[in-house]
């Protein structure tokens, strides 16, 4: 559409225009006839070394969260072995008491779990047992086998964790200490100071981004 202001500015804006156009045009008169060139090898590095950066990070972030997952789990042993009395009288709560009870004492039990790492499974079990109290004929049976299989697993995880942390922690702990400072670094919580500093100084240095455009 065609300007239809004031005569004066029209003017105004045309002669801007003017000034902008002929800017843009020596700016591009300074640009080196090998830039197109340049940009594009950068692009395709630039790919290739985004590719190689996921990588490498899904592969140290891999190797180092198996360690942290296991050392959650073995540390967690003595939270698993504190609910043993707790889910060992849930079948007894359900044979003797009311459903809804029943019920309650399970969930209640099912938040304890949720706080022990690895415990997905047990929990599982339980979860299935309460819902089979909630049928509108409790199927009480059903309960009872799933409460017996949960604590199949449950006695499984105790088991093997409390060995582990006689027998195992120590060393992972260890191990655990030479890899966050190197390919566990990107999962730690916090930097240390020093590192903090290092990444400042890093960052704090021009970086020429002109390619990028």
């Amino acid at each position: 559409a065609e300007y239809d202001g004031p005569e004066s500015e029209k003017v105004k804006f045309e002669s801007e225009f003017a000034v902008l156009s002929e800017e843009r045009n020596t700016q591009l008169s300074q640009v080196p006839a090998s830039w197109q060139g340049a940009r594009d090898g950068f692009v395709e590095r630039a790919k290739v070394l985004k590719k190689a950066r996921i990588r490498y990070r899904q592969s140290v972030d891999s190797a180092y969260e198996s360690v942290v997952k296991l050392r959650s789990l073995i540390e967690d042993a003595d939270k698993l072995v504190a609910l043993d009395k707790e889910l060992t009288n849930l079948k007894r709560t359900v044979q003797d008491s009311s459903p809804e009870a029943a019920i309650a004492a399970i969930k209640a039990a099912e938040k304890k779990l949720g706080a022990v790492a690895g415990s997905g499974k047990v929990k599982s079990k339980l979860s299935k047992a309460r819902r089979a109290l909630k049928k509108k004929t409790p199927k009480t049976d059903k309960a009872l086998n799933l409460l017996s299989q949960g604590m199949g697993l449950f006695e499984a995880e105790v088991t093997w964790r409390s060995r582990a942390k006689a027998e195992l922690l120590g060393d992972l702990l260890v191990y655990d200490d030479l890899l966050k400072n190197s390919i566990g670094l990107r999962l730690q919580r916090y930097m240390t100071t020093e590192q903090a500093q290092y990444v400042a100084v890093c960052h704090s240095h021009h970086k020429d981004v002109s390619l990028n455009f």
